[in-house]
């Protein structure tokens, strides 16, 4: 389940999408506007954004998980 009103980020597990892919990351916030996208699959090496590129054609936040069949 996934709570649409992402108006208050805070760290978390969120959907976004990318490049029309919709991922499932975990988003750390950091100083200075700073937000790490960090993936529970060691495989993947996190990467940094900043709030302002939420809002863009190439990256876009879809909402918070809240619910995965276990509250999270």
């Amino acid at each position: 389940m996934v709570n649409c009103d992402v108006d208050n980020l805070s760290d978390g597990v969120y959907v976004m999408r990318h490049d029309n892919n919709l991922l499932v990351k975990r988003l750390q916030m950091l100083p200075g506007g700073i937000i790490r996208v960090k993936s529970d699959n060691s495989m993947y090496d996190p990467w940094e954004i900043t709030k302002s590129q939420l809002d863009g054609e190439e990256l876009a936040l879809i909402g918070r998980v809240v619910w995965t069949g276990q509250k999270m």
